[in-house]
């Protein structure tokens, strides 16, 4: 164990003033005051796991069970690493009265990740969990790294009761937090309405772009996501500037609302193509419903009663519909399609799809244990952001548009956004490891040899696309879409059927539309007055396409695509439209929500869920929660005002605001 570090565990605020040496040997005896898991911090940015000294094997296994599975299911943008290949290993590691360290987890960005074969007395049955924390959870420097780790896995019993609370994490003297490099400020101006250009600088090969004001930037000052945008603009073969769109905000490798395009003839094996770039629920996106009800026709109370009975929620799979293996190829070769044939979903609804619900991907080559994840998981809801929410509309600013969507006020709509649930996360695990195995440690950069490729962060590794590296993962990452589409589908059934069941129809439920806000896709555009074929990373971004673009319906044209963007719980959400023809020099993308303000951690310290359930009933808004954490964490209080996202979005000439839509009832993992 190196000095120097922050120790996570059963220890308590008196032990900031000791020296490291002391700090040390008070590690070698942390107090257990509950039958469960410590947590220590090793160094280098990464985490032990340690047993307790307990003769109580047998329960502590269950702990460790349950451990394992809020890892697996609980946290969206989290990698496990060599896991898979020793699944069975925790286990018998905790049969095994010698072992002491059970797993190390490292922080993203941690170097020397090594095996602690020394301290645990079992190195071939070691299960390394490597970069687990989630995004916002920990400073993600080489040396550092900030509690809660593994906070949320007290809701299954992972840590027991306060063991998972009170752990903590306590500084050493020279520890030290990452510090983030804003040299992009020096370049920063306006570069028109609703827009922040950031100069060509350094090792960038394009400017880039956020969309914002000096306001919005002043207000949402986090060094860490300009930084992330500037990091992307170097990777190889990109075309264009660099965009993050108005809810940017910091992600694993790309900002969240990143949008970045490479040429797939650049050089001899076509541009880059990154995981990071998409993300870890791929094809996260959003569906709209639309009813024939008004609020008179409702009880939204009984209403999300009946909903969230009928539509599994939260970080399991617990209700999901069970595949056979022909069943989930065909979900994975066909999307939303293969869904309506089994009969989790309807025909009409396909036009209402982007891509009308199928992704090219002829291979569909995803791991046996994506497989196992996603063979009992498609219609469920999922836990984190995710939600099934009611609403009405209670604005149209564009009419024309909303009567093309099939809008008007005071309708009853409904709103799903989900993804491809652990099938999704597991393929992107997979292929980030093994992408990422082709990099390492260069100075202060991050260097491919095979591909002569270097990064400024690991989190952006990244393939050629005509690699046989990056080829497999675009080819995995349309089949786990496809399952995102199908997934969707299956859920907007469940609400239909929930529908009939509560007032003896569906209300005419019919799909407004469907977007993904987390993919890659090969796409045409024009780049600076040059025809370009691209690979499109929108990781929570949304297309906007124009209404003259080919592969939208005929009811959108003229007026341009559906943009979906989910607010907060508490406040509203919006419809966009794409252009009414051609498209936006974005790419063609726009926002894709209202993007945090706080961390998930920061909105836990600081948002009573129960409070809070008490203040959105009072303003109508019926909520039905699974895991009791996720109410704070998704508090209106920690996102951005919509309202000004979409006014930055239509102030940058990205998309034109259509209808605001208010929540009555919603529902949360």
């Amino acid at each position: 164990m190196s000095s120097g570090t922050t120790y996570c565990g059963h220890i308590s605020q008196p032990n900031a003033g000791l020296t490291d040496t002391e700090r040390v040997g008070r590690r070698r005896n942390l107090p257990t005051r509950h039958m469960g898991l410590e947590v220590s911090y090793a160094g280098y940015g990464q985490v032990d796991i340690i047993t307790p000294p307990s003769n109580n094997r047998v329960r502590l296994h269950t702990s460790v069970a349950a451990l394992f599975e809020e890892v697996e299911e609980g946290f969206p943008h989290c990698i496990l690493e060599g896991l898979s290949s020793h699944w069975e290993a925790p286990y018998r590691r905790v049969a095994n009265e010698g072992v002491r360290v059970l797993c190390r987890i490292a922080t993203s960005g941690a170097t020397g990740i090594s095996r602690p074969e020394a301290r645990t007395g079992d190195p071939a049955d070691l299960a390394d969990m490597s970069r687990l924390l989630p995004e916002g959870y920990v400073n993600l420097s080489e040396r550092h790294a900030i509690a809660p780790c593994l906070r949320s896995v007290h809701r299954t019993g992972g840590l027991e009761g306060d063991c998972a609370r009170t752990a903590r994490c306590v500084e050493s003297k020279g520890a030290a937090g990452l510090v983030m490099a804003a040299e992009w400020r020096d370049f920063l101006e306006p570069s028109g309405p609703g827009r922040m250009r950031i100069s060509k600088h350094g090792s960038m090969l394009t400017d880039a772009i956020l969309i914002a004001d000096e306001q919005h930037m002043a207000e949402h000052s986090d060094d860490r996501s300009p930084t992330q945008l500037v990091n992307t603009a170097c990777l190889p073969g990109i075309v264009g500037e660099a965009w993050a769109m108005a809810d940017w905000h910091f992600g694993y490798g790309f900002p969240i609302g990143g949008v970045v395009a490479t040429d797939v003839n650049a050089g001899e094996q076509g541009g880059a193509i990154s995981p990071g770039g998409v993300g870890f629920d791929i094809n996260c996106g959003v569906r709209l419903c639309s009813t024939e009800m008004t609020l008179d026709d409702v009880d939204p109370k009984a209403l999300v009663a009946s909903l969230a009975r009928s539509v599994p929620a939260g970080a399991s799979r617990k209700g999901g519909v069970n595949l056979n293996a022909s069943e989930i190829e065909s979900v994975l070769s066909d999307g939303a399609g293969a869904a309506i044939d089994l009969g989790w979903g309807e025909s009409r609804d396909l036009a209402a799809i982007e891509s009308n619900g199928r992704l090219e991907s002829s291979e569909r080559n995803v791991g046996e244990r994506a497989l196992k994840r996603g063979s009992t998981a498609l219609g469920t809801l999922g836990s984190g952001n995710h939600f099934l929410e009611l609403q009405v509309v209670d604005r149209i600013v564009d009419q024309y548009a909303a009567s093309a969507f099939g809008l008007r006020q005071g309708q009853v709509t409904a709103m799903i956004h989900t993804g491809s649930r652990g099938l999704g996360h597991q393929v992107c695990t997979e292929h980030v490891a093994a992408i990422e195995s082709k990099y390492s440690r260069d100075g202060d950069a991050w260097h491919s040899p095979e591909w002569g490729i270097r990064l400024a962060d690991r989190q952006l590794a990244a393939a050629p696309i005509h690699s046989r590296e990056g080829a497999a993962y675009l080819d995995a990452m349309s089949a786990a879409g496809n399952y995102a589409f199908a997934n969707r589908s299956a859920l907007t059934q469940r609400l239909r059927e929930a529908l009939r069941a509560q007032h003896g129809r569906d209300g005419e439920l019919d799909v407004v539309y469907d977007v993904s806000h987390n993919i890659a896709k090969i796409e045409e555009h024009r780049v600076h007055g040059s025809s370009c074929t691209c690979c499109v990373h929108r990781k929570g971004a949304t297309r906007a396409l124009g209404g003259d673009h080919p592969e939208l319906a005929a009811a959108f044209s003229g007026v341009g695509q559906p943009v979906l963007v989910p607010g907060d719980m508490g406040t509203a959400s919006w419809v966009l439209a794409g252009p009414t023809s051609g498209g936006n020099d974005a790419f063609s993308s726009s926002c894709h929500g209202a993007g945090r303000r706080l961390s998930r951690t920061a909105a836990r310290k600081s948002v009573d869920s129960d409070a809070l359930i008490e203040m959105l009933e009072a303003r109508g808004i019926h909520v039905r929660v699974k895991t009791p954490n996720v109410i704070s964490e998704e508090a209106p209080e920690a996102y951005k005002d919509v309202d000004e996202v979409i006014r930055l979005t239509g102030e940058a000439g990205l998309a034109r605001p259509v209808a605001r839509l208010r929540p009555i009832a919603v529902i949360k993992g």
